[in-house]
């Protein structure tokens, strides 16, 4: 019991422990699943950001060299003279040299139908474009992949301004002084697009760091959180539970010693008592029946008593690990035999048929004479005790086609009611609802011949009917068999 006491702390632990990994490891989860997500859309955000910041420092290279042209084309004489610089050539020249010195950044300019095949628009562009058109939003962006990388696109409209008109005004057709033919563009109308592309990565990174520290955080956390919940699981009740357990075991070994004590004690005044009673009636004086009858009373009680003793003492050598099995070659029908000369003078006394017998062939098996002879003779003082005047006990052996062997001891008694088969086993249990008046027993002998079974290698089974009678069967593994001689 005390054994099983600090299992079952060991158990809680181990069971908490894993019940606060889960919880840890399962918030975890959902945290860091939540914190990519969010994470994810703030590396967009921060691509989004950037990119409107070059939009707009490309708009104010736009614009500057838009405002200057004056001062470009007019001469210190005063003679105009266009140099050829004007704000989209400008814009055009910076977009180029920033996307020829970087490898992931690119800004470029495009519209429908452009003068330069370069400015065609793309699938994405043209998309913007449309959506310009079509709901008068200023920018358009998303996510894509371009050589196999994944980028933020960001596209911002362009509007014609009257400074544009010289150029790309009316007459449509007509010839600016660059030599290109003017669109016939109006002032407020959409003049084209800025096209930047942003790399993804730098801010994909960023979040797969952070979406690691997080990860490192929450496992540093589950470490420490499972030594601290077994440190206090072992400090506050495994340890208590061991000191308890100590206590209990101190208190079984002096209960054992105390039973143990109290029997053997017992033990040597009830031998007496059953000698002196031998001796009285193998004494030739005659007696009277009324003496003769109160004797054979003290010297059978007088043995029921010492059954008892022995069973308590068996029991306390079980428990303290103190009873001890050997194995040997035995016959089985020898231990029927010796159990037989035991029972014989009960079954008389009480007119009930008692009947040994044994299929040919019994094998030998190797097992403690000892413990099957108490087993079996408690099977059948049992049997005695819950069988009635009339009635008969049977204490067969016999094998199956697998050559198990088994000893049954069946009864013609009151039987057993289902509910309490699996009682009887238990130490002091007892079936009351199915015991006669005046059969009461320790309730020792059935929980003491199980545990021998079991430290033999054999088992004990009971099939019973209330008014039907009871089969208990002893059975020993092949393995028991003991080898054939030649």
């Amino acid at each position: 019991m005390p054994s099983k006491t600090r299992e079952s702390a060991v158990r809680l632990r181990s069971r908490f422990t894993y019940l606060v990994a889960a919880v840890v490891v399962a918030a975890s989860t959902i945290y860091v699943a939540w914190s990519i997500v969010v994470q994810d859309a703030a590396a967009d955000q921060a691509a989004l950001l950037e990119a409107r910041t070059i939009d707009l420092q490309m708009q104010a290279a736009w614009r500057y060299i838009g405002g200057i042209q004056d001062e470009i084309n007019y001469d210190a004489d005063g003679s105009y003279n266009f140099k050829g610089i004007y704000c989209a050539t400008a814009a055009k020249r910076i977009a180029k040299d920033f996307t020829d010195s970087s490898s992931d950044y690119a800004i470029r300019y495009v519209r429908n139908n452009p003068r330069n095949p370069e400015d065609e628009p793309d699938a994405f562009e043209t998309e913007a474009l449309q959506a310009f058109r079509n709901s008068g939003t200023t920018e358009y962006y998303g996510k894509d992949v371009v050589n196999g990388q994944p980028v933020f696109r960001y596209v911002s409209l362009l509007t014609v301004e009257k400074s544009c008109l010289s150029c790309h005004g009316e007459p449509a057709g007509s010839r600016d002084e660059t030599g290109s033919y003017r669109e016939g563009f109006k002032e407020g109308g959409i003049a084209g697009a800025a096209s930047i592309v942003v790399p993804l990565s730098a801010h994909r990174e960023e979040a797969l760091a952070k979406s690691v520290l997080t990860i490192a955080f929450f496992s540093i956390m589950l470490a420490v959180t499972i030594v601290l919940v077994r440190w206090a699981l072992k400090k506050w009740v495994i340890d208590p539970a061991d000191e308890t357990n100590a206590r209990l075991e101190e208190d079984n070994a002096a209960k054992t010693d105390f039973l143990t004590l109290v029997s053997h004690e017992l033990k040597t005044p009830l031998s007496s008592i059953i000698a002196f009673a031998d001796i009285w009636q193998s004494s030739e004086k005659e007696r009277p029946p009324d003496e003769q009858y109160l004797v054979e009373e003290v010297r059978d009680n007088s043995k029921v008593l010492l059954g008892m003793v022995n069973n308590i003492i068996d029991m306390a050598r079980v428990e303290s690990g103190k009873y001890k099995t050997s194995a040997e070659e035995v016959d089985i029908v020898d231990i029927m035999n010796a159990v037989k000369a035991t029972a014989d003078p009960l079954a008389i006394k009480k007119g009930i048929s008692l009947w040994f017998e044994a299929m040919p062939g019994i094998p030998i098996v190797l097992t403690d004479w000892e413990a099957v002879r108490k087993i079996l003779t408690n099977l059948v003082g049992n049997a005695l005790k819950f069988t009635d005047a009339g009635g008969s006990v049977t204490v067969s052996a016999k094998t199956d086609a697998a050559g198990t062997l088994t000893v049954e001891v069946s009864d013609t008694g009151c039987g057993i009611a289902q509910e309490d088969l699996a009682l009887i086993f238990d130490r002091f249990g007892q079936a009351s609802s199915t015991h006669p008046e005046g059969e009461q027993g320790s309730g020792l002998g059935l929980s003491l011949s199980r545990q021998l079974a079991a430290m033999i290698g054999a088992t004990l089974e009971v099939t019973s009917q209330p008014g039907e009678g009871s089969t208990f069967s002893l059975r020993f593994p092949v393995s028991a068999n003991a080898p054939h001689k030649d």
